[in-house]
């Protein structure tokens, strides 16, 4: 082997790289849990991580970067390696090791190209190879370059680590391993490697180990080897965590009773296991990741069941020693596959009650052991079988006695092989017939509340096979029948919502009964209920006053849906009997009215109040009456000299006038019209204000405008203005 022949250019499978970046957690991880000759104490932070090993006549020292970047910067700056001798009586020597050690040159691991040793190659390759890619396509983008050039920089990582672990030769290529000689047996030290270097996280931090210089006086064997037979597979199970450290198996099965073992992977096992797994939300990932956090997974395809096989696993530590194998795992291959589905031919009512089930075994296993016969209510299931012993095999036929019509019956034939393996056939539904209908029902009966709740309730069908009721209404007894039930219902009671306001005064209700075949029974007899009778709401006075000697009074409408008019009562102070003075159609756009009452004397006071009068002549209580005294007498004085001047050059006009009373008691209203409209409402001014600006004026329109005057507090008010006329040209 050459390696100047590999050096330039290393493309590794991604299905290597994928399994290499997964082995992540293999190398040196500061997590592992270190046994008493062993590290017992490592960096978490972003450093070196360092396990020791003891000899007896020597101890081992294995450490590696803790991640890719520590481990680009410390392997051209090096290592320094030191001791601590924990002397007997409670004091320490820390001496220096060595000042410097350095991943082996090039040409030294050129030298050794003719070893068998892949990890070496390996090693080198990491260290000194120009191209690490993990694909063979060509970046399309900026970002696919930067990502490719990334996943390199990893890969290059990984595979120095791995190396590293599987070959003691690699480790020693690679500047991560130091054997102490200068030791003594049974002493106590401590040791502890740094770089001189720093990354852009920080310093890089030391990695520090302890160990007793006292070699096991037994090794370490790989702990908890399981088995669980499948289907011509054997799924193999050990712990993840062990006391010796083991990074790596060799796995090994015997096919002729034990006497010998081949080895089932060319390279040395590990089945990683990624944390993500479980957030992925999938039960079958989130189990293989219950399963992987605390246990080591292998599976083995054999080419027989119930045959013995014969496996054993041996662990491969970070210093590369091999343990010794485990105990030999006895077990078999088991026969999982369940027979093929037979196919339900037909399932006929042959008498009353009696459905007879038949069906086609096209294809019968040769372990066919025989057939169960199930019945469930639901396509679904669950399925309960209908005999206690197994069916032969060549039995093709059932008779079920046990039927009724009241639930739907929907067959499986479960087959069973000689392992008891089985399989459902797709359901088969059973119907019996029955044309009988229900009787109708009787005991009818029924209340209504005054918010429109109906109760209903009769006499339940005596019938077994009563699937539920339908209940129907009309505002006709004979025809016009609607259901009100989407469904059938399986209780003997319905309660139905009317609007109380609706001009129906009587509502009728029926029943009829059906049974699961979906017979019906002929209608209940015919139930009256009559309405109660809902007044509509009262209108409400919102203003009320005297303009030019007649009364005004504005009213909001009711709220109700029915009303179709309003009628206006009056009285005069001290009499009891209202006297009705006329009548307002209800506008259905806007249902506010108003009222002017004419024939009123000055001086007297007078009440005003409404009623609502639906459709069907339904009538509301009286409205709250409203007050007013007609004292024509205290009417106020009208404004003077209303002008208006227009401002082209505002583009606006200018409206004044005169009043001589003193404003603090009153107000004035402007009203305004455009062209030959209506004149309305426009704005209010204080007492003090004599004059106000219109700006929303055009061109080639003519504007007219009035004003009057009231009381602040009070009812009295003056009369219009006569109108101001302005043409704008």
């Amino acid at each position: 082997m050459d390696f100047k022949n590999i050096i330039p250019g290393f493309y590794l499978p991604l299905r290597l790289a994928g399994a290499l970046l997964l082995c992540l957690p293999a190398y040196l991880s500061p997590g592992q849990t270190q046994p008493s000759r062993k590290s017992d104490s490592v960096s978490r932070q972003s450093g070196l991580a360092i396990l020791s090993k003891a000899y007896g006549d020597s101890v081992v020292l294995r450490w590696a970067p803790t991640d890719g970047v520590v481990w680009s910067a410390s392997r051209h700056k090096g290592y320094s390696l030191y001791r601590i001798n924990y002397r007997v009586d409670g004091g320490t020597d820390t001496v220096l090791l060595t000042p410097l050690v350095q991943p082996q040159p090039l040409e030294m691991l050129n030298k050794k190209a003719g070893s068998k040793n892949k990890y070496l190659a390996m090693a080198a390759q990491a260290l000194y190879g120009k191209d690490f890619r993990v694909t063979e396509e060509q970046p399309t983008s900026f970002l696919d370059e930067i990502q490719q050039q990334s996943d390199a920089y990893n890969l290059r990582f990984f595979v120095a680590m791995q190396a590293a672990d599987l070959s003691p030769e690699a480790a020693d290529a690679l500047g991560l391993k130091w054997v102490d000689k200068t030791v003594q047996k049974g002493l106590y030290y401590g040791y502890i490697v740094r770089s001189d270097t720093a990354t852009m996280s920080g310093e890089v931090m030391p990695g520090i180990t302890k160990v007793i210089n006292m070699p096991l006086e037994k090794p370490f064997v790989p702990q908890g080897l399981e088995g669980i037979g499948g289907d011509r597979q054997i799924e193999l199970h050990w712990y993840r965590r062990q006391p010796g450290d083991f990074n790596y198996y060799y796995i090994e099965r015997s096919d002729d009773g034990g006497k010998t073992y081949k080895r089932l992977t060319v390279e040395p096992y590990f089945s990683p296991y990624d944390p993500a797994m479980a957030a992925k939300g999938d039960s079958l990932a989130v189990e293989a990741a219950a399963l992987l956090e605390n246990s080591q997974v292998f599976i083995d395809s054999v080419k027989q069941n119930y045959k013995d096989y014969y496996y054993r696993i041996a662990g491969i530590d970070a210093f590369g020693d091999v343990s010794p194998f485990t105990l030999p795992l006895k077990i078999h291959a088991v026969d999982k596959t369940p027979p093929v589905a037979v196919m339900i031919d037909s399932v006929v009512n042959v008498s009353q009650n009696h459905l007879l089930v038949k069906w086609k075994d096209a294809q019968k296993a040769p372990d066919l052991a025989g057939y169960f016969v199930a019945k469930g209510n639901d396509i679904a299931g669950p399925f309960e079988p209908l005999h206690k012993h197994l069916l032969t095999k060549e039995t093709t036929y059932f008779l079920d006695t046990t039927s009724t019509g009241n639930e739907k019956n929907y067959y499986v034939v479960a087959s069973l092989d000689t392992a008891g393996n089985y399989t459902y056939s797709i359901p088969r539904l059973g119907i019996i017939t029955d044309t009988t209908p229900p009787g109708k029902p009787t005991g009818l009966t029924g209340l209504m509340d005054k918010t429109g709740v109906v109760g209903l309730q009769w006499d339940p069908n005596p019938e077994a096979d009563v699937k539920g009721y339908k209940v129907y209404y009309s505002y006709n007894p004979d025809k016009d029948y609607i259901m009100l039930t989407n469904y059938p219902i399986s209780v003997n009671t319905f309660v139905d919502s009317l609007s109380p306001e609706s001009l129906e005064r009587v509502v009728y209700y029926k029943v009829t009964a059906l049974d699961f075949h979906g017979n019906h029974s002929g209608y209940s007899d015919v139930l009256k209920i009559n309405m109660p009778i809902v007044a509509p709401t009262s209108p409400v006075a919102k203003s009320i006053y005297i303009e030019d000697g007649r009364v005004h009074v504005e009213w909001i409408g009711s709220s109700s849906e029915y009303v179709s008019e309003y009628e206006i009562f009056r009285k005069v102070k001290g009499d009891r009997e209202w006297s009705p003075i006329g009548k307002k159609t209800r506008n259905m756009r806007n249902p506010d009215f108003a009222f002017t009452d004419s024939l009123t004397t000055a001086g007297k006071e007078y009440s005003y109040t409404a009623e609502s009068v639906d459709v069907t002549g339904v009538r509301s209580e009286k409205a709250f009456p409203v007050n007013i005294l007609n004292n024509q007498t205290n009417v106020l004085k009208v404004p003077e000299n209303l002008k208006a001047i227009y401002s082209a050059r505002e583009n606006a006009l200018k409206i004044t006038w005169d009043y001589p009373v003193d404003p603090a008691d009153y107000f004035f209203i402007l009203y305004k019209a455009e062209d030959n409209e209506p004149a309305g409402r426009w704005i209010s001014r204080d007492g003090r204000e004599r004059f106000a600006m219109d700006q929303r004026v055009e061109r080639g329109h003519t504007y007219r405008y009035r004003i009057e005057v009231r009381q602040q507090g009070g009812n009295l008010r003056s009369e219009k203005t006569a109108e101001v006329r302005v043409e704008i040209p």
